[in-house]
């Protein structure tokens, strides 16, 4: 009984909030959503930036293509030489 009447005490003071504070629509089940959205943001947009930064390093100029189809014997010295002064018009 005391449990009944203290209960419908609170409820009188502080109203229906008391009661839906926790529900689906809103409060604090709202917060743990907005939070998870929020940490699966900034985690997306660190591997994007992460991503980029790779991308920049590991492209070859073309001077470094044009020495490497040399070396590997793709092109003669004659085209290396032609390409080359082409590269450093």
């Amino acid at each position: 009984m005391v449990y009944s009447t203290t209960f419908t005490n609170i409820n009188q003071h502080y109203g229906e909030s008391l009661m839906h504070d926790f529900n689906f629509s809103g409060g604090g089940w709202m917060m743990f959503f907005w939070l998870f959205i929020i940490i699966v943001l900034v985690l997306f947009v660190m591997q994007a930036l992460k991503n980029s930064g790779q991308n920049n390093q590991n492209k070859e100029t073309p001077m470094e293509i044009l020495k490497r189809r040399y070396a590997n014997g793709e092109i003669d010295e004659e085209e290396f030489n032609k390409r080359k002064k082409e590269l450093l018009k």
